[in-house]
């Protein structure tokens, strides 16, 4: 082969890569990706409930997904109670039954579709557990990830739980137990040294319970519990959160009780 026709088949070469190059950079530049994320509150599902909301985003998905090539996608549905847990291959058909396996009472939910480039809906990501509840969609079409998301949004929001301990929370809730044990110190001078004592030991024990026990998993901000699940197990969070006031607030009645008795006695003994 002489260099001239080396030189033509190299320059052959080079154009064809040139064109595929440039066909393919159009191409994406036909097929935008957009994305969008959103956060939410605490929620609590029964079995029914999260089958309802699965099953409702499975068909949105494969409604906007239904004419593009979905030959290669994945989508499944984890369950997970911290030691157990169980995924679901969501491309077969997906009955109630088949979150019976799954761990109950359980504290995290992901939902994961990844399609094809050039999906409308390429990717939507769902996570739900206590510190971590966030929604990723990406895709080519703005108008079925606006629908997507407002579909969870509704969803969500009628399973939502009034509950849920954060990290922002549990500090903001220890200052205010700090506040406490000042303002018990301040106003039991009159207190004898032996109940002084009881009162502060008492505050610190109940400042250090505050942040020993676990209550990311007492007061969840997500639960996923089985249909049968008894009266206890399906408000458990809500009882703990109830019983820990009454205990919080019973021992401040006690102790307010001690300074009064104190702070009185002194007087009763001089008249």
């Amino acid at each position: 082969m002489t260099s001239s026709s080396r030189l033509s088949v190299v320059t052959i070469c080079v154009t064809v890569l040139a064109t595929v190059s440039i066909a393919f950079s159009q191409g994406e530049r036909r097929t935008p990706e957009h994305a969008k994320t959103a956060t939410y509150p605490p929620v609590a599902f029964s079995h029914d409930d999260l089958f309802g909301m699965v099953s409702r985003i499975k068909r949105f998905v494969a409604s906007a997904n239904a004419a593009h090539n979905n030959q290669y996608a994945t989508e499944k549905l984890s369950l997970s109670d911290g030691t157990t847990t169980v995924t679901i291959d969501l491309l077969d058909q997906f009955r109630k039954d088949d979150l019976a396996a799954a761990p109950s009472p359980s504290t995290s939910v992901k939902y994961l579709y990844y399609g094809t480039r050039g999906a409308p809906l390429k990717i939507v990501s769902l996570t739900l557990s206590d510190y971590d509840r966030m929604l990723q969609v990406e895709g080519s079409s703005l108008e079925q990830i606006d629908g997507l998301v407002g579909l969870i949004a509704n969803d969500l929001e009628r399973q939502r739980a009034y509950f849920g301990l954060s990290s922002s929370t549990r500090i903001g809730l220890g200052a205010l137990l700090l506040v406490l044990i000042a303002v018990i110190s301040a106003t039991s001078q009159t207190v004898s040294t032996r109940w002084r004592t009881t009162i502060m030991v008492s505050t610190f024990g109940l400042l250090i319970t505050f942040w020993v026990i676990p209550w990311d998993r007492a007061l969840a901000g997500m639960v996923v519990y089985s249909d049968s699940a008894s009266f206890a197990v399906r408000n458990a969070a809500m009882i703990t959160l109830v019983g820990t006031v009454v205990g919080v607030v019973g021992l401040l009645i006690v102790l307010v009780q001690f300074t009064v008795r104190g702070s009185s006695s002194p007087q009763s003994g001089s008249s």
